[in-house]
Order: structure tokens, then C-alpha cells, then sequence
């Protein structure tokens, strides 16, 4: 690639990819797991279920006792106990009798079928049957569904709140998962006013700060140093060292570009940062930096608030989740085809990824789509990609998406 070449897509993803490690594993409450990968398998610790027990409100019977059952000749048999859930039976089911049972109660001895409620008439301690019914039927067996011994989740597995109810069940109260990593976050410019302040001549409120906080905690990445800067190398550099000395990954708002204030490159490599690529032929983003300090990655994201949403989707996310143990498609925003509602036309020969609505496998572009127009990327739910060298689109043709699973 020569010096004057934008970096294709593809490409910085590859190198995102080739300089991302996987984090260490830790012991994680399950509050904290959800999202987060699995750093060992989940063994059972025991028979699933641990005892063999009913699937549903009804009656312990001995099958063989309605084999002849019917509505005009049911089998009439004798109540002797009712098994509730967390009790254990004390009597046997013998021919002739059964046993009113509650749903997750353990099997009576002697019993191996369970009747439905709904499928029986009783009157005082005679229950009348009305059909036959199988053996085991409606019954849970002890290990049916796993052995001790099982793998029953594999190590790389996403935590979903299933994984949870899984591990809780086997007496387990913290898993083993790869660690998020630590997110610092560095907002860059004169301009930028905190959130909640008076608007001011020639400034504007911090949009950016909030939005990208926002998407990490929603991602499960926890912010652990968060600051504002003004454009003044000094005071950057220090913003710097001190983000580079509490987090794993930074990600620096602003100055990413060539303006007489743009100073946030030139800190990086002062106090010597390993820039590994720069500016990319995307739409909105291209001046997006990436690069390490020792094990630490750094990005340096435009400071259009827009294109640091779309920017971290891409990219930061990305390596974030390859850092976690998702792999690399996993990694990525999810990606279907649908029909475009409007054409689209540009003139840059960029890759542009155009904020859009999708609903019923059909997409609507945002009008909106300037780097720095929020209420696009508010009203958004996916970003259409509409190909480096395409300039149009026609209204009705597939086009593929990729879609904020938030």
C-alpha cells in the first residue's frame, strides 16, 4: 500500500484483529456474567435430575392397572398419599391404588406413569381413568438429561441467563469467564462543554462522552477512567499516561485528523506509542487511529459524535469482543440482507456505512447522514454498507446490513 492509500476496510479489521490478545480468566459472580465468555465448561455435578420425579400435577399410577380403561369402563383406584415438591413419598403404589403428585415431586415407589390431572375424575379418595397410558409416561427420569460427569456447556460458549439457570441448579454461584477489559476514555477539544452546561457562543455540549460511555456499559465493558482535555499537548500528554496507566484500552475523542489543533498523534508518539495504522476509506471514520503502548491498545476516534458511535461499533467493539474469547464473526456486528426502501447515491469513493431503520426484511436510509447530524444515528437501527466504489443504489435492490444488537 503506498503512503497516500487509504487502508481499506478489511484490512484494519485484520490488523485490529492480529493485535488483539485474549484476556486472563477470572471467577465472575453471575450478575456480572451475562454477555461475557466462558473461560472452562460446566460439568454436572450430579445425575440431571438428581431423582426421578413428575413432569406435571396429576396421579402416581401403576400403568398395568388402566390397561383396560375407557369412558364407558374407566379404572377406578384408591388414593393412598399426596407427594408435594420437596417432599419424599412414604408409602408404595400397589395394583389398585395411586398417589396424588404435585409437578417436580419424586416418584412414589412402585408407581411409573403419571395421569394428568385433567384426565381423571376423583370424588373423595376414589380417582376414576378413563385410558390407558404408558409407562413412564409424563414421568422425568433421574439422568435423563445428563450424567455426572457431563459437559453440559462448552468452554467459548456466550453466558446467556439459560447458562446462569444451568450453573445455579448444579449449586454453582460464579462461573469462570474471560475478564472484560479496562476502558479509558479521553474527550479532546476547546469546544467541548460537559453534559448539563449552559450552551456558549462557539461551543458545543459533550455529545460524544455519553454516547460511547453509554455503548460500553451496554456492551458489559467497564469505563474505568473518564476525562476531558483541552488542546494543549502538555495537558494531553499527562490525560494520556494517566488513561495508559488505568485501563487496558483507550479510546481517545478528537484530534485524530490534520488541523492546526490536532495534537493527540503527536503526544502518542512522544511518549512512544506504536502506531499501526491510520486513516481508513470508511465513511464516517476515516481518520481513525489505531495503535499500541506496550500491551495496551490505543484508538484515536474523529471527534464528530457520530462517527465515534459508528467508529466504535466497528472497530473498538470488535477488538473488545475478540479480547473476550468471541471469535472473530461473533465479534462483529450481526450482518443480513434486506431490500432498500430508497436509492442511495454518493460520490465518494469510500466504504460508507449509512445509518438506517429496518423493519420487515426492509430498510430505510437516515437522510440525515452527516458525521455530526445525531438525530440519524438516534433514530437508527442498523447501518447499511453501501460498497467503496458503488455510487448508487436503486431503491428495491439487496443490500446488506448490519444491526445494533444492543
Amino acid at each position: 500500500m503506498k503512503n497516500n492509500e487509504l487502508l481499506n476496510f478489511n484490512e484494519a479489521i485484520k490488523l485490529i484483529d492480529e493485535n488483539a490478545f485474549l484476556n486472563k480468566s477470572v471467577s465472575f459472580s453471575f450478575e456480572k456474567c451475562t454477555g461475557l465468555i466462558l473461560a472452562e465448561s460446566i460439568i454436572a455435578s450430579n445425575d440431571i435430575p438428581a431423582f426421578t420425579n413428575s413432569a406435571m400435577d396429576g396421579f402416581a399410577v401403576k400403568s398395568e392397572d388402566l390397561t383396560c380403561a375407557s369412558k364407558t369402563n374407566p379404572a377406578n383406584l384408591e388414593v393412598i398419599e399426596t407427594v408435594a415438591a420437596g417432599t419424599q413419598s412414604t408409602k408404595i403404589v400397589s395394583c389398585g391404588k395411586c398417589a396424588a403428585i404435585m409437578t417436580g415431586a419424586p416418584m412414589p415407589q412402585g408407581a411409573d406413569a403419571i395421569v394428568k390431572v385433567e384426565d381423571t375424575e376423583r370424588a373423595g379418595n376414589i380417582v376414576k381413568f378413563f385410558a390407558p397410558i404408558p409407562m413412564g409416561e409424563n414421568v422425568r427420569f433421574k439422568g435423563e438429561e445428563a450424567k455426572k460427569g457431563d459437559s453440559l456447556v462448552q468452554k467459548d460458549t456466550v453466558v446467556t441467563p439459560g447458562v446462569i439457570g444451568l450453573a445455579s441448579s448444579l449449586g454453582m454461584t460464579k462461573l469462570n469467564v474471560f475478564e472484560p477489559s479496562k476502558i479509558a476514555i479521553i474527550i479532546t477539544g476547546d469546544e467541548v462543554l460537559h453534559p448539563g452546561s449552559q450552551l456558549q457562543p462557539g461551543k458545543i455540549i459533550d455529545a460524544t462522552g455519553p454516547a460511547l460511555k453509554s455503548a460500553l456499559i451496554s456492551d458489559n465493558f467497564p469505563v474505568s477512567y473518564f476525562e476531558y482535555v483541552k488542546d494543549n499537548p502538555a495537558d494531553i500528554e499527562k490525560v494520556i499516561k494517566t488513561a495508559i496507566s488505568k485501563a487496558d484500552v483507550i479510546i481517545i475523542a478528537g484530534g485524530a485528523s490534520m488541523g492546526e489543533y490536532d495534537f493527540i498523534q503527536d503526544c502518542l508518539t512522544k511518549i512512544g506509542a506504536k502506531k499501526i495504522f491510520w486513516k481508513v476509506a470508511v465513511k464516517p471514520g476515516k481518520p481513525t487511529w489505531f495503535g499500541k503502548f506496550d500491551d495496551k491498545i490505543i484508538f484515536n476516534l474523529p471527534g464528530n459524535p457520530v462517527s465515534v458511535i459508528v467508529t466504535y461499533y466497528l472497530y473498538v467493539r470488535f477488538l473488545l469482543r475478540r479480547q473476550l474469547g468471541y471469535n472473530s464473526d461473533e465479534a462483529r456486528l450481526k450482518k443480513t440482507m434486506v431490500k432498500l426502501e430508497k436509492t442511495l447515491t454518493k460520490t465518494d469513493q469510500r466504504l460508507e456505512f449509512v445509518r438506517g431503520i429496518a423493519y420487515n426484511n426492509i430498510v430505510t436510509p437516515i437522510q440525515q447522514r452527516g458525521s455530526a447530524m445525531l438525530s440519524g444515528m438516534a433514530n437508527a437501527n442498523c447501518l447499511i454498507k453501501f460498497p467503496r466504489y458503488c455510487e448508487k443504489i436503486s431503491a428495491g435492490e439487496n443490500v446488506e446490513i448490519l444491526t445494533f444488537d444492543i
